[in-house]
């Protein structure tokens, strides 16, 4: 598979939501593949066969199945729903529900069901509990009950009319009401392999305040549960809390002002719980960020990490309790390292790519496996080798053939710090390449992994290079890197681009005059900032991007967060005038190179009224612009079609100015 058509990008199959047994080291993943009709993804579920070194598809067809997990049989429950093709279209027969696929491989069988579908299992590895993530009407305690409350809204016309009393109103792409997230108990499979269903509302006294990253201890007997706590002046945290399984009485383990505790993990004896304890930022300081374990008897707690350069995240406990394993940003990878809970020593097994879904089997270690020139795979990791190769599990059809090669490029910062950034060289003939450099979101993340959205292998292909620059605020090169664009956006990132850029320009195979950007969300942001800064770029494409920097704070989904880093005090008018000094709409007479805007309207991490306003602003000074509008799409554009669409417009924008090519409008937009 080549990427000769966006077709062929978007027709990759998918690799996600892996688990492992933990007594047999059996590998279960989704995998999901773009229909016939080549307008959904049909996740199903496949399982790994170590003596045949390939994978068999566990699910039937015409079966949609994803978050699998493994029972005491041998079993395993997920969400599935069949589905049927309407005039060539996939219909589901209903909401994802909660299916068992048996150890003999005979038909899956529906165990639960909720009229808005479930969202999330967890299942107790020992002793077979499954409880669900659901969202549920204020007063319901039954799927019978949620149909009723759900029906008589919809008779009295209520349907379009939401009613909030507290924050968030609404995430990504998803309204909050009227539903909330309710964690249910489904039932337990029985040793003899008999399901008994026992359907409840599990916590109900914190209703409003879970959060889906629960973890169910082996045995079953409780739950570690984050909870978000509400501080004054619209401020939120989360901590962390244990439940009783049977009694759903909660015990607070870990809360703490000032301090976001989660991505909790609990030891197979239940006796210790891990979680990544986040000291949160402020206007002056960038978060501090390390691993927590807290004793379940004593309550106590130690740091896992003092003296860790890095930011740990996803940490897993060893098969036997001794270790645990954690992925941390490391200088464009994300590797894999192991701290000892005896000695605390630190041991990078990994040093090339980036992983993620770390799963302690009975004798290795698995995860899933990337890079930017790799998608996701799973991985088999020997657990106490040092800087070891991963043994890759190939899935079929998931390995595409790349249009080029990537390497790396280096710069030194106008503050003497060393900047890196991945290069994207095509495979062709014909250098010099023109250049676009491709601007990461976040802004705290790091080119460091495959990206089903930013991805430049399309470009490679069309003949152009493609910069991913790290610049200050990119994670994996230590706190005081983060620091140097803190609350001041506009400053170290852009010139670390501009750096990088030099850098890429000085090869003889780079065309210096032919040069672009690309950035979306934060990466839209900066690409903005430079849009207002320079005229070294041909073209620039910003997508759901930040153009006016007070308002987005205040209409984020999460304001409380960019509040933080940009100061609480409101009103305080040294915070304003930082935060305007740091807008790119404030330097917009200074706008001039041709522009592709693209937006979703229903983006509610970066509102649809940036772009908005953005376009206007280019509009009234008669700047070459264009506006790529999906009424229907969120923060990331992910419907295939559209998917294809948005390549194919930001591919026909490039080429029109940076190769002199005649504007090709797609034909049916």
């Amino acid at each position: 598979m080549s990427f000769d058509d966006a077709w062929d990008f978007i027709a990759v199959p998918r690799v996600s939501d892996l688990v492992v047994s933990r007594d047999s080291d059996r590998l279960v993943a989704c995998v999901a593949s773009l229909s016939p009709e080549r307008d959904v993804y049909l996740p199903a579920l496949w399982e790994f066969v170590p003596t045949a070194r390939t994978w068999r598809r566990l699910t039937p067809t015409r079966f949609l199945a994803r978050s699998p997990a493994f029972l005491p049989d041998g079993s395993l429950v997920c969400l599935g729903t069949p589905y049927e093709l309407v005039h060539d279209s996939v219909t589901p027969d209903e909401p994802y529900a909660l299916w068992l696929l048996p150890a003999d491989g005979s038909a899956p069988t529906r165990l639960m069901r909720w009229p808005t579908g479930i969202s999330r299992v967890y299942a107790s590895a020992d002793s077979g509990d499954v409880r669900v993530a659901v969202r549920a009407m204020p007063g319901a305690i039954s799927a019978e009950d949620e149909e009723r409350l759900r029906a008589e809204r919809k008779r009295a016309g209520l349907v379009g009319a939401l009613l909030y009393e507290r924050f968030p109103v609404r995430v990504w792409g998803r309204e909050y009401s009227p539903g909330r997230l309710r964690i249910m108990t489904a039932g337990t499979m029985r040793p003899d392999g008999t399901w008994r269903p026992d359907q409840r509302d599990l916590l109900p006294r914190v209703q409003d305040q879970v959060g889906e990253d629960i973890v169910i201890a082996p045995d079953g007997s409780r739950l570690v549960v984050p909870l978000r706590v509400e501080e004054s002046r619209g401020r939120q945290r989360w901590s962390l809390s244990v439940a009783d399984d049977a009694t759903g009485e909660i015990e607070l383990i870990a809360d703490e002002p000032g301090v976001d505790h989660h991505m909790p993990a609990i030891g197979n004896a239940a006796r210790e719980v891990v979680c990544v304890r986040r000291r949160m930022e402020t206007r002056h300081d960038p978060p501090d960020v390390g691993l927590c374990l807290i004793d379940l008897e004593t309550k106590k707690t130690r740091d896992l990490t003092s003296g860790f350069p890095l930011w740990p995240r996803d940490p897993v406990f060893s098969h036997d309790d001794e270790s645990v394993y954690f992925v941390a940003d490391e200088r464009g990878r994300a590797p894999v390292f192991r701290v000892r809970l005896t000695t605390g020593e630190i041991t990078r097994l990994t040093g090339s790519g980036a992983n993620q879904t770390l799963l302690p089997g009975r004798s290795h270690l698995y995860a899933l496996h990337s890079s930017i020139d790799r998608p996701p795979v799973p991985v088999r990791l020997n657990v106490t080798e040092a800087e070891q190769r991963p043994v890759t599990l190939d899935v079929p059809g998931t390995a595409p053939r790349l249009p080029g090669e990537v390497t790396e490029v280096g710069a030194v910062g106008e503050d003497g710090v060393r900047l890196r950034a991945w290069l994207v060289m095509p495979h062709g003939p014909r250098p010099p390449f023109p250049l676009v450099v491709w601007l990461h979101g976040g802004p705290m993340a790091s080119w460091n992994e495959w990206s089903w959205v930013a991805n430049p292998w399309l470009l490679a292909a069309e003949g152009y290079a493609v910069l991913l620059p790290d610049h200050a605020l990119s994670t994996g090169y230590g706190r005081d890197f983060v620091r140097r664009g803190w609350a001041a956006w506009g400053h170290a990132p852009y010139d670390d681009v501009m750096a990088l850029t030099d850098a890429a320009c000085r090869r003889p195979d780079i065309d210096e005059t032919a040069c672009a950007v690309i950035g979306n969300s934060f990466g839209g942001y900066l690409a903005n900032w430079i849009a207002t800064s320079t005229r070294r770029f041909k073209a620039i494409v910003s997508g759901a991007s930040v153009w006016h920097l007070e308002s987005f704070i205040a209409t984020t989904d999460e304001p409380w967060a960019w509040a933080r880093q940009w100061g609480e005090r409101d009103g305080s008018a040294a915070q304003r005038e930082n935060i305007l000094r740091h807008s790119p709409h404030s330097r917009a007479d200074r706008l001039g190179t041709p522009m592709l805007v693209i937006h979703g309207d229903e983006d509610y991490r970066v509102p649809i009224s940036q772009s908005l306003h953005l376009w206007w602003d280019l509009m009234r000074r008669d700047v070459d612009a264009k506006l790529l509008y999906f009424p229907q799409e969120d923060h990331s554009v992910l419907t295939p079609a559209l998917a294809r669409i948005w390549h194919e417009v930001v591919r026909a924008f490039l080429d029109h100015h940076l190769k002199g090519n005649e504007w090709d409008r797609p034909r049916l937009l």
